[in-house]
């Protein structure tokens, strides 16, 4: 099983330029919001952990199995910790994600479970903010419109629309 991440994720990171960094605000500001400074890579740690849950969901682990699923979880919890800002990475502390040395099946079946249902709950907090976002801007902008643009209306009416 190849790196779950490309050759070494944590330097060469495929896509990256897709990745938006935190805001100045947000990663230096007394009081930092919650955020995800590339969350392309949170996505892909998300869609790396789902797969790996289906596909040993039905299959009886061995050793060998236990280890490397269980080193896959550590150091996927690792990289997303460093992905997230001071609130966020403290709320995944209190989860307790990692494992110990030698999980059981059951113990890595949980820890996956439990990992990739806070992603979800993470993605969907993302969007509920995007979407908040959306509608502030759409009724900032329906209130501009309303109150008229200022300035440079000097009562005639030129052809071709207010921009031309």
């Amino acid at each position: 099983m190849a790196h779950p991440h490309g050759n070494d994720a944590r330097h060469e990171r495929p896509g990256a330029a897709a990745d938006q960094p935190a805001p100045e605000s947000a990663t230096h500001g007394e009081q930092s919001a919650p955020s995800v400074s590339s969350p392309s890579h949170a996505i892909r740690l998300a869609a790396m952990t789902q797969a790996l849950l289906a596909q040993v969901r039905d299959l009886e682990l061995d050793d060998a199995a236990r280890q490397r699923l269980g080193s896959v979880h550590n150091t996927t919890v690792e990289e997303l910790r460093e992905l997230l800002s001071e609130p966020l990475r403290s709320e995944v502390e209190r989860l307790e994600l990692s494992l110990p040395d030698e999980p059981t099946d059951a113990e890595l079946r949980v820890a996956q479970a439990q990992l990739v249902g806070w992603l979800e709950g993470l993605f969907h907090g993302i969007r509920s903010t995007m979407v908040a976002h959306q509608l502030a801007s759409q009724e900032e902008l329906a209130r501009m419109q309303r109150q008229g643009l200022p300035g440079g209306d000097d009562g005639k009416t030129r052809p071709g629309g207010q921009y031309l």
